[in-house]
């Protein structure tokens, strides 16, 4: 009797349906004013969805997720986050009864909004060490302490380095 009852409770344990903690976010190096509007505008007016719920201080809308044959309670989440070196936002996407596919599609819908309505996000500031260097202009002056090629060193225009071998041409040319 007692294998009996721990089969029974194993198997309704097993068998019992759970509830999924779906979720998607994604790091937007957006000020929180801009992603909130984004988020409200492609929420309500893009996608017409009904917001049921919504707070603009701790960073949150709960919506009605509504798809061609069935409707779920939805949320949106915007938190303050270091992205890069940049101020920015971590937007948390939960659409629990749907497929997570769902989830990230309405976070590339507010990522492109966000670049369609407010341009480039933000870059961090580079500091003076940190400048990358114009390497094309001057591909072919020598840097501070080098010297210049010779002539024949130089490859002619149009032409690139030779090709170094791997290892996968190296066992093809040896016959392995």
């Amino acid at each position: 009797m007692r294998l009996l009852a721990t089969v029974i409770v194993g198997a309704s344990l097993v068998l019992a349906p759970s509830v999924a903690e779906a979720r998607q976010s994604l790091d937007l190096p957006y000020p929180i004013e801009q992603a909130w509007n984004a988020t409200v505008r492609l929420v309500r007016v893009d996608l017409g969805f009904t917001i049921t719920e919504r707070d603009r201080e701790t960073g949150f809308v709960l919506f009605t997720y509504r798809d061609t044959t069935r409707t779920s309670a939805a949320s949106i989440e915007i938190i303050p986050a270091d992205v890069g070196g940049v101020v920015g936002v971590r937007v948390v996407v939960q659409v629990p009864q749907m497929p997570t596919y769902m989830e990230r599609h309405l976070l590339t819908r507010l990522d492109r909004k966000l670049h369609e309505d407010y341009g480039e996000p933000r870059r961090p500031q580079a500091r003076e060490g940190d400048r990358p260097r114009d390497r094309e202009p001057n591909r072919d002056r020598p840097r501070e302490g080098e010297q210049a090629p010779s002539q024949e060193q130089r490859p002619r225009e149009g032409e690139g380095a030779p090709a170094q071998p791997n290892a996968r041409t190296r066992e093809r040319d040896n016959g392995s």
